[in-house]
């Protein structure tokens, strides 16, 4: 008969010399040795993923687990709102911000919020400033553009067929619109004296984004197949790019004629949204994941030619903003986590951003300034520089999973970095953890026994400095052996030959 034992032990040795002791007969399976040692393991911290798994304030990380000094952001909240669509810079430095689910928009001086327009309707959805100045705001559901002007929102165009109007940008005279619209996927043209007529007709159920290039071509993306448009003039359209999932989010021209475009897999098209009796939620739409969950989100760049290249993918977030900075570089803002990402030419993938937020609905970068407008809850984030004072990266929590040992945490680093460390019992860091160490320049020993710890390392003393491979080992407590299933099945034995009879 075969004995089959499931042991739960970090310590078979022991297990081995108790059931030695009590007559039983073991395979040579153990190795003879210390019945108190265990192995000494290791945290590595050396990878994007890894490092930027805890709390990133003002630092940035790169793909290859290098951390820096990223933006420093403001905190303004936004009143009365759950979420935020649109926001844009105006000519006079100051921020206009579309919300929902009450249809506001509000100004940001500073970090100064004050109530600029209510349109009334469910959510602005889009805001763009005319060259002489007017500024508009698209709405949906009731396919509406308003005028806006301090404390006054006035209905500028109302689009037939049109219950959503998704996105606004200047025509090339910069005095008149286009609007790119659902259900039956037009964009329109709207003169400066709010007539309209349809410029361009597409089988997709919705066009939600729109970007105009210096030479007069529109470029429109859709909700339901993913598709790119290129409109070059009243009803002459090609599509451009087919992209990934069913969304294309946002647009933008850059140098070179270049064309940026972040789009969403889904795994379907996102229903748009309707008025709905649940004060401060707005259904899922083209601009938000269905029911809450995440999508996949990719960015895609077109050269001068026309040639497509992707840039950067995440399968575990979707994008909702993107934005180019006076030197053409990206930056795409999240729909879950609530970061700003950046890419390179060469696919370097930067988190230039953590916010406390959800997701980031708008985003501009320009001359190492801009803001970071997140949703749930709203804030504007106004980007005040790089690094500072108050830089500080702070890893997620390391578990050992038993009570460890830890040793001395060392990092590679460029510049001083003051590391700091605290040990816990706890999943999540509470007032039973321990306080923050003195900070330290060099590897130093934890020498503290707890299953968690957690590091983190302050920036202030210079904006250039970078930290990379933080570790720490750790030896976990030698548990005794606990049997916790005995099998037994019988052994077959030979099979035997029936017995012939010889005549």
């Amino acid at each position: 008969m075969l004995a089959i034992l499931r042991i739960d032990s970090s310590n078979l040795l022991s297990f081995a010399r108790t059931t030695l002791a009590a007559g039983l007969v073991l395979a040579p399976l153990f190795v003879t040795g210390d019945a108190g040692a265990v192995g000494t393991r290791t945290f590595v911290l050396d990878t994007l993923d890894k490092m930027s798994g805890g709390d990133l304030k003002g630092v940035s990380v790169s793909s290859d687990g290098t951390v820096r000094a990223g933006f420093t952001l403001g905190s303004a909240p936004i009143p009365d709102a759950t979420t935020v669509f649109a926001a844009t810079t105006l000519t006079d430095g100051s921020t206009l911000i579309g919300t929902s689910p009450n249809g506001k928009v509000y100004k940001a001086v500073g970090d100064t919020i004050t109530l600029f327009g209510d349109t009334g309707a469910l959510a602005v959805t889009s805001i763009v400033q005319a060259k002489n100045g007017t500024i508009y705001a698209a709405t949906i559901p009731d396919g509406k553009i308003f005028k806006l002007s301090q404390g006054k929102a006035d209905v500028f165009a109302t689009l037939p067929d049109a219950s959503h109007v998704w996105a606004l940008t200047r025509d090339k005279n910069g005095t008149g619109l286009f609007a790119a619209t659902g259900p039956e996927g037009k964009v329109f043209h709207v003169e400066a004296n709010g007539s309209s007529s349809v410029y361009f007709r597409s089988t997709e159920p919705h066009l939600v984004s729109l970007a105009l290039a210096d030479n007069g071509d529109l470029y429109a993306g859709s909700s339901g197949k993913g598709q790119l448009y290129k409109i070059t003039g009243p009803g002459r359209a090609t599509v451009f790019g087919d992209m990934p999932g069913e969304e294309v989010k946002a647009i933008a021209v850059g140098k070179d004629n270049a064309v940026w475009v972040i789009s969403n897999e889904y795994g379907e098209p996102p229903e748009p949204p309707k008025r709905s009796a649940a004060a401060g939620r707005v259904p899922a739409g083209p601009s938000a994941a269905p029911k809450g969950k995440p999508g996949k989100g990719q960015l895609h760049r077109f050269d001068a030619q026309g040639r497509m290249e992707r840039m950067m993918k995440h399968d575990d977030t979707h994008y909702m903003a993107l934005s180019l900075d006076d030197k053409g570089a990206p930056y795409v803002g999240t729909g879950a986590g609530g970061r700003v990402y950046t890419v390179d030419d060469a696919h370097a993938v930067t988190i230039v951003a953590d916010t406390d937020e959800r997701q980031v609905g708008a985003l501009h970068v320009s001359g190492g300034k801009g803001f970071v407008a997140t949703s749930d809850p709203p804030v504007l984030r106004r980007i005040l520089g790089r690094g500072g004072p108050d830089a500080v990266w702070t890893s997620k929590v390391l578990d050992a999973t038993l009570r460890a040992r830890f040793g001395t945490v060392s990092w590679r680093s460029s510049g001083p970095v003051e590391v700091s460390f605290r040990t816990g019992g706890t999943g999540v860091p509470d007032a039973t953890w321990s306080g923050w160490s003195n900070p330290i320049t060099g590897p130093a020993p934890i020498n503290a026994t707890a299953r968690y710890v957690q590091v983190r390392a302050r920036f202030s003393r210079d904006p250039n400095a970078t930290l990379a491979e933080v570790t720490v080992p750790f030896v976990t407590d030698n548990v005794r052996p606990v049997i916790t299933e005995v099998n037994a099945t019988a052994k077959a034995g030979p099979t035997k030959e029936p017995v012939k009879e010889v005549p």
